[in-house]
């Protein structure tokens, strides 16, 4: 019997924040119907974003940690079985959706509402793992 989203959700408020929580968090990703919004993973120190022509040569790129981060997002996503599409936003776009600032590869999950959405939860690269 898979657990319905109320239940999924009642788990993830009673939790501690403990790999529990994580894993109730990735059981209501896996259960669909939840919408994942991540800022990117660790870049270059002091290096400036510059929008234009330029690609990946303008841009922040990822730092070796951020690589690192990015493959455990990843294996953590596949060891799952959770599909996500490539969907790109600011993280400017996401703090004002949502009113947070996430650190970088924070992952937010959000459940959406009629009138808009609730955070289900919060998953940051150091806390993922490939279970």
């Amino acid at each position: 019997m898979r657990p319905t989203p109320l239940i999924l959700a009642l788990a993830l408020l009673s939790a501690p924040a403990s790999a529990t929580a994580d894993e109730a968090i990735w059981g209501l990703l896996k259960s669909g119907g939840q919408v994942v919004i991540m800022r990117h993973a660790a870049t270059v120190p002091n290096v400036s974003d510059s929008l234009g022509p330029g690609g990946c040569t303008v841009q922040r790129n990822l730092s070796e940690a951020g690589r690192e981060d990015a493959r455990r997002i990843g294996d953590a996503f596949h060891a799952r079985g959770i599909v996500v599409e490539d969907v790109r936003a600011s993280v400017w776009c996401i703090t004002a959706l949502t009113g947070l600032f996430p650190t970088e590869g924070e992952m937010l999950v959000l459940t959406p509402r009629g009138d808009g959405f609730t955070v289900a939860g919060r998953l940051k690269p150091s806390d993922m793992s490939a279970n």
